[in-house]
Order: structure tokens, then C-alpha cells, then sequence
């Protein structure tokens, strides 16, 4: 009997070692959207850093992986775990002083989001390409876009958004001559959830009584193609 149950141990352990990954993860250089290493730390949005960034993820199907922070390359080795899970085995950067304390402590949040241990991912599709999402279930989380994202034109100023946390509905003010032609909102996975174009007024309203409660961000743009995103919470 013994020699039976190890028999189904080592055959439910082989099943676990030769799941594979998604094929998916490997298809794109992944361009960071977002990361938060935990609630306690800020969120950075990247478009909203300056001096701009071009942060990215490269997986291979070996699963080495390598990209760029702020001013740091980087590359290490993942495994794949059971149920879509990542774990960093390696890791290694280049360890310069990149001169900006923005961009310092991005990198902090960047490098220590990507290499937590049991990192679950997914990907969904956005409308423009696909989306990956990296979660720590006790931490933060990571979004990387398919694409290449545009550098924020806007300045912070350029709309608000009220109120925050919202319960219902959220108003949307457009400051100065801000000309919009599209409005977006994304759920914390990048899923687009909501989309207008050509708002009617400098103030309009948006319903929001039937989203589940979570991080949202309304992403705005203008007429020439540049782009404003902020984040609000939905209770």
C-alpha cells in the first residue's frame, strides 16, 4: 500500500512540474502601466512619472525574464507554480543611482513587486491589445500593457474627478480649454469597463451605482492624442 500511494505522489508531482504556462506571456514585451508593491506605498502610474519612463518585462519561454526600470536594466529566471503562479528564482539589476528619488523608489516598488514569491498572473484583452496583470495575494500588484503607453501631456490640474470615493456617481470636471474626445474607465486588471467619446459638457456624470467596489482609473483624452489618467475608489 505504501508503494502504491508514492506511486500517486510522484505522478500528481510530475502534473504540477509539467503544467505550462501561458503561451501568451511570452507573445510581447510587456510596457508597465501600473505597480504598487503594497497599500502602504504609493501607487505609480507610469505615465504620470517625470521625467518620463519606458519601463518593460520580457519573458522568455524558458521563462528568463529581463527588462528596463527607470535607469536599470534587470533580468532573472521565474518557475511556474501551480494555478498561474509566478516565483522569481533569480534576480539580478544594475544598481545605479538613476539621480531622480521619483525614480529611485519606483524602481524600489518595481523590482520588489516582479520578484515576490507566488505571484499570481493573468491575462485579459483590453481593446487594444492584452493585458498583464501580476498579483501578490497579501501585497501589490503590477499591470503591464501589449503596447507601448503615451506620455502623460497634461498637467495634474487639467480635470477633476468627484467625489472620491464614490458611491453612485462620479462628476468629471474639465479645468481651463481642456478639449476632451474620449473618456476611459479601467478596473485595477485593465479591463475596460466604461468608455465615452466626446463628453457634451465641461461637467458630465457618469454612473457607477453597478460596478463592484474596488480601484478604478479614468483615464481622459484630449484632442491631439495626449492623455490625463487619475484613480478613484468605488465603495
Amino acid at each position: 500500500m505504501k508503494v502504491f500511494y508514492s506511486f500517486i505522489a510522484i505522478l500528481c508531482v510530475g502534473n504540477v512540474i509539467a503544467q505550462d504556462p501561458d503561451p501568451q506571456l511570452f507573445e510581447n514585451d510587456w510596457y508597465l502601466y501600473s505597480v504598487q508593491i503594497n497599500d502602504l506605498d504609493p501607487l505609480y502610474t507610469v505615465s504620470e512619472i517625470k521625467p518620463p519612463i519606458d519601463p518593460y518585462l520580457r519573458i522568455e519561454e524558458n521563462l528568463v525574464f529581463s527588462g528596463e526600470g527607470a535607469c536599470n536594466s534587470f533580468g532573472g529566471q521565474y518557475e511556474i507554480l501551480p494555478d498561474n503562479e509566478l516565483n522569481a528564482i533569480d534576480f539580478s539589476e544594475t544598481g545605479e543611482d538613476c539621480g531622480e528619488q521619483l525614480h529611485n523608489s519606483f524602481e524600489d516598488s518595481y523590482f520588489g513587486m516582479i520578484t515576490h514569491e507566488l505571484l499570481y498572473y493573468s491575462i485579459t484583452q483590453d481593446g487594444t491589445g492584452s493585458v498583464l496583470t501580476m498579483e501578490h495575494p497579501l501585497f501589490g500588484h503590477a499591470i503591464f500593457k501589449s503596447y507601448p503607453l503615451s506620455i502623460l501631456e497634461f498637467n495634474d490640474a487639467s480635470f477633476e474627478v468627484f467625489p472620491n470615493p464614490v458611491t453612485d456617481r462620479i462628476f468629471i470636471k474639465l479645468n481651463n480649454d481642456l478639449v476632451v474626445k474620449k473618456v476611459f474607465i479601467y478596473n485595477l486588471q485593465g479591463a475596460l469597463v466604461y468608455h465615452e467619446t466626446d463628453p457634451p459638457a465641461k461637467l458630465f456624470e457618469i454612473a457607477m451605482e453597478n460596478f463592484n467596489s474596488g480601484f478604478y482609473f479614468v483615464k481622459i483624452v484630449g484632442e491631439t492624442g495626449n492623455e490625463n489618467v487619475q484613480k478613484i475608489i468605488k465603495k
